[in-house]
C-alpha cells in the first residue's frame, strides 16, 4: 500500500512538472513529442518512490515519531505559509513537503496546517497547485492576484522573485490562524518538530545573526526607521513565527515610513531604490525588535569577528562585525536549535537528502527505526545534532563508506555551532531532546 501510494504520488508530480513545463494553450502536441521527458521522469519517480519508501518505513516504526496518535491540547494555532509558483514544484515537494510528511506532527498538532499561495493569473500554477493540492499533507491552496503597475521591479533577479517578497507581506489574507510562520519553497524540516520548540514560554521564536551584509543594513534603517539588529535571511531560521494581528501593522509602518499613499507604492519605491539589496524577513523581524519586541522570543546569534582583522575563514558578508553593541541586543545571544534549513547545492533534487532525513530518523527513534541499528551510531549522531545549530550543513559520519565525502562544507568560521560560554551546543540540543521526549 505504502508503496503504491508513495508511486501515485510521484506519478501525478511527474506528469505535472513535465506539463507546467511544456505545456502550451494547444495541449495536444503534448506527450507526443516528448517521449523522452516522460521516460526519464517516469525513471526518476520509480527511484525516489523506492528512496521515500524505504525512509517511510523508519518513520512509521520509529518509536518517538510514531508513539501516541492523541491530539495535543493547548497548541498554538499556526499556519505555515509559503509563496510558491509552478516551476518551484520540484524542489516545494521533494524538499519541504516531504521533510513535513517526516517530522512535523501533523497527526497531534490538529490546529497547524501547510498553505501554498500561487500566482492567479498563471494557468500553470494553477495546474501545479491542483496536483500538489493532491497530496499529503494536503495543503490549503490559495491564489494571488498581481499586484498594481509600478508595484515589482526586476532589477534582482526577475520581477517573479520581487513578487514572492512582496506577497510575504500579505500572509496574513490566506489565513485565519493567529499564528503564520513563514518558509520558503526550497527550505526543509531536518528534525521532529514540537511546539516548544517553535514557542518558547508561549512566545514565537525568532533567530537571527548580530552582523551580515552591510548595504541591507543600511536598506533597513531607512525602511523601518531605525538600525538594524539582526540579519534573518539564514539558513537555519524558518520558520519565521509571526502573529497574525501583526501584519497590518507592519505595512502601515512601512508605507508611513517611506512616505506612500499605500503599501503597493512603498514596495515599488524599496524595489527601485534598493535594488538587489533587501529582504522581507529581515525587514519583519527588524520591525518587530522595535515595535512588538515584548510579544517574541528572541535569539540573536552573535557576530564575534572584529573589522579590520585578517581572517580569509571568515564569510565575507560577516566581515562589517556587529550589526549593534547594544546591551539589549547582545543579551539575546541565547543559542537555539533550528528545525529546518534552506535549499543548498548538495541537497533538494541530490540523494544525499535521503542519507540526511534518514539520519534525523534514525537519531529521533533512538536508532530503532528501519535499519538504522546497521548505520554508524556515534559519528551520525553528533552530526545531526550540530546541523540543528549552524548554518551550513556538517558531514555526516563515516562519509566514504556512505559515499558522502562530497558533502563537508564546514569551512568558514560561522559554520561552527552555536554555543555561548553559559551554554555549549550539547545542553541546547539536549533541550530540543527532551521536548521531544515531554511530547
Amino acid at each position: 500500500r505504502k508503496i503504491e501510494k508513495h508511486f501515485n504520488s510521484f506519478k501525478l508530480l511527474s506528469i505535472g512538472i513535465m506539463q507546467s513545463k511544456i505545456f502550451e494553450e494547444d495541449k495536444s502536441t503534448f506527450l507526443p513529442h516528448q517521449p523522452y521527458i516522460l521516460f526519464f521522469l517516469v525513471l526518476f519517480s520509480v527511484i525516489n518512490t523506492v528512496s521515500w519508501y524505504n525512509l517511510s518505513v523508519q518513520n512509521d516504526q520509529a518509536l518517538i515519531i510514531s508513539s501516541g496518535r492523541q491530539t495535543w491540547v493547548n497548541t498554538p494555532n499556526l499556519s505555515i505559509v509559503a509563496r510558491v509558483y509552478h516551476t518551484a514544484g520540484p524542489e516545494l515537494y521533494n524538499d519541504f513537503i516531504l521533510s513535513y510528511n517526516l517530522f512535523w506532527p501533523k497527526d497531534r498538532w490538529r490546529n497547524s496546517d501547510i498553505v501554498l499561495v500561487f500566482d492567479n493569473e498563471s494557468p500553470r500554477d494553477h495546474y501545479m497547485a491542483n496536483l500538489i493540492g493532491q497530496l499529503e499533507p494536503f495543503p490549503k491552496i490559495k491564489f494571488e492576484d498581481p499586484p498594481p503597475k509600478n508595484t515589482l521591479c526586476s532589477d534582482w533577479r526577475s520581477e517573479g522573485y520581487s513578487r514572492q517578497q512582496y506577497s510575504n507581506f500579505y500572509n496574513d489574507n490566506y489565513t485565519q490562524s493567529e499564528y503564520i510562520g513563514m518558509v520558503d519553497s526550497d527550505a526543509m524540516f531536518i528534525s521532529v518538530v514540537t511546539p516548544e520548540d517553535l514557542f518558547i514560554n508561549g512566545k514565537p521564536r525568532i533567530l537571527g545573526y548580530n552582523g551580515c551584509c552591510r548595504l541591507w543594513a543600511y536598506t533597513i534603517a531607512d525602511i523601518i526607521g531605525h538600525p538594524p539588529v539582526l540579519e534573518s535571511m539564514l539558513v537555519i531560521t524558518f520558520p519565521i513565527i509571526i502573529k497574525r494581528a501583526h501584519f497590518s501593522d507592519m505595512r502601515k509602518h512601512i508605507t508611513n515610513q517611506m512616505n506612500a499613499t499605500n503599501f503597493e507604492e512603498a514596495f515599488g519605491k524599496i524595489c527601485t531604490r534598493y535594488p538587489q539589496q533587501y529582504s522581507q524577513f529581515s525587514i519583519m523581524t527588524n520591525y518587530l525588535w522595535y515595535y512588538k519586541r515584548e510579544e517574541y522570543s528572541w535569539h540573536i546569534r552573535d557576530n564575534t569577528y572584529i573589522p579590520g582583522t585578517n581572517n580569509e575563514k571568515i564569510h565575507p558578508s560577516m566581515k562589517w562585525g556587529k550589526l549593534s553593541y547594544a546591551p539589549e541586543v547582545l543579551e539575546k545571544n541565547v543559542p537555539i536549535v533550528g528545525l529546518m534549513k534552506h535549499y543548498d547545492k548538495n541537497y533538494g533534487l541530490d540523494p544525499v537528502s535521503i542519507f540526511y532525513f534518514s539520519d534525523y530518523v534514525c537519531v529521533s527513534s533512538e536508532w530503532k527505526a528501519g535499519d538504522c541499528r546497521h548505520y554508524y551510531h556515534k559519528d551520525i549522531d553528533e552530526s545531526a545534532k550540530l546541523n540543528t545549530l549552524m548554518a551550513k550543513r556538517a558531514a555526516t559520519g563515516h562519509l566514504q563508506e556512505r559515499n558522502l565525502s562530497h558533502v563537508d562544507v564546514l569551512k568558514t568560521d560561522e559554520d561552527r555551532p552555536w554555543e555561548t560560554s553559559e551554554k555549549n551546543w550539547t545542553e541546547v540540543n539536549n533541550i530540543h531532546n527532551n521536548n521531544i521526549l515531554n511530547r
